[in-house]
């Protein structure tokens, strides 16, 4: 059986104030929904999307159990005209940035620095080369503990 979208828009108390919610269905369940209150977009298709204004982004419930006789079922287009305005904002925000420096030195507070490594006991040439010079002990810590094939 095929689950059917359905699309409403409506008013809404948030934790600051009225506004408006749109919310996208897939059967009973919720899986995008836009909230806008003063001006401002919030899109999630997330259950664990929060924002201080709004409080969850997206409804965590089955349809069924929503009071729906106030809202408007609106069209799949209506809603996503919607989500395009909600979302363009985060297009720049959302890009990985390639940048080059020292790699243990991030270059403000809220930069994020992520790494895979293979934890085979061998020291490579890139990111661990900027760990070596700011933290020489590390190199010889991780080396000694694969010695006599140990992994720690």
């Amino acid at each position: 059986m095929v689950e059917v979208k359905k699309y409403y828009k409506g008013s809404v108390d948030f934790i600051s104030g009225e506004g408006v919610i749109l919310n996208e269905f897939i059967g009973e369940i919720a899986t995008r929904q836009i909230n806008i209150i003063d001006g401002d977009y919030y899109a999630s298709s997330s259950l664990l999307d929060k924002n201080d204004k709004v409080g969850f982004l997206l409804y965590d419930g089955k349809k069924s159990d929503l009071d729906l006789s106030d809202a408007e079922e609106i069209s799949n287009e209506e809603f996503e005209t919607f989500w395009q305005t909600s979302t363009s904002s985060l297009q720049g925000k959302k890009k990985i940035k390639y940048l080059s420096g020292d790699a243990a030195e991030p270059l403000k507070k809220s930069t994020v620095i992520a790494h895979i490594v293979n934890n085979k006991g061998k020291w490579g040439k890139g990111f661990v080369l900027s760990l070596s010079n700011k933290y020489p002990l590390a190199k010889e810590y991780y080396l000694n503990s694969f010695k006599g094939n140990n992994i720690p």
